[in-house]
């Protein structure tokens, strides 16, 4: 039987070449004797439509993608063109969709997460927003806005047209990157430890717990999630996903994200070579 097959963008500059973002997964992958990793060109797919594995590729009865994000619908002729080089992905665009889009996952981690109003950007969301939370985040169907002086926190007392002016600047941040639709969800204060949030991301593949990592640079002695509540979200509708989980100022936890397993990052403390192990031994069950 083939190796299951492991999906890597390749460089812009170099197609014979992995994206150096994914170089450490890539190196730990090809050494995985359980596996086999392939190229394919992501840059003329966005730009051109044009659809190129980079690499020796050969049908597989499956087949995984690790890398960059893509919108739903790019996601879904992406998919087309694999099967119709007789490839077998593992995520269908349905499934991917599920987990990559907030509003498809949230009313099955609605009891664990904190409460969110979502829609379309062109809405009047001011006073239904400003009533429903103290304070309350900023994100569109797929992520919020990172490393810009954009508030993590806005609070509920701002007027209706400092919230026009919010909403207008946090589409210009997200650019080419908005996904679908907006999303207010209620801000709730994380605990921290020596200065760092208790977050984890936890991988679920084929409807079992893949691996659990620590995922903000927090200290090694940091619990980590109720294992009951880890277990609880093992059948959200996908094969391949993962959940981070944060602990709140109060002690409880919460799920503060989730994500299809093929586009979201390892965890910050994750060990690449024990990742693709896991994952290869887990796999070939599958295939």
């Amino acid at each position: 039987m083939d190796k299951p097959v492991i999906l890597f963008p390749s460089d812009y500059f170099d197609k014979q070449a992995v994206d150096k973002s994914f170089a450490g997964e890539y190196d730990a992958a090809s050494k995985t004797p359980t596996l086999e990793v392939a190229l394919f060109d992501l840059t003329q797919f966005e730009e051109e439509g044009l659809f190129k594995i980079n690499s020796n590729f050969e049908a597989s009865p499956l087949l995984v993608y690790r890398g960059w994000m893509m919108k739903p619908h790019e996601y879904g002729v992406f998919y087309e063109e694999l099967v119709s080089l007789g490839a077998k992905p593992l995520t269908t665009p349905k499934q991917y969709a599920n987990l990559h889009l907030f509003p498809h996952v949230y009313p099955a981690i609605q009891a664990d997460t904190p409460g969110a109003i979502m829609g379309d950007e062109g809405g009047d969301w001011y006073e239904t927003v400003t009533h429903a939370f103290s304070r309350f985040m900023l994100k569109d169907y797929v992520k919020s806005v990172k490393g810009t002086e954009f508030p993590t926190a806005i609070d509920s007392a701002i007027t209706r047209e400092e919230f026009a002016a919010l909403l207008e600047r946090f589409q210009t941040l997200r650019g080419d990157l908005f996904t679908d639709g907006l999303v207010f969800k209620e801000y709730v204060e994380l605990k921290k430890r020596n200065e760092r949030t208790n977050e984890w991301r936890v991988f679920y593949l084929n409807k079992a717990v893949l691996n659990v990592e620590r995922n903000s640079g927090q200290d090694i002695t940091s619990p980590r999630p109720p294992q009951e509540l880890i277990e609880k979200y093992t059948t959200l509708n996908s094969p391949y996903y993962t959940v981070d989980y944060a602990e709140r100022e109060s002690g409880d936890w919460t799920i503060i994200e989730t994500g299809d397993g093929q586009v979201s990052g390892l965890a910050s403390e994750q060990n690449p070579a024990l990742y693709y192990a896991i994952l290869g031994e887990a796999l070939n069950q599958t295939a």
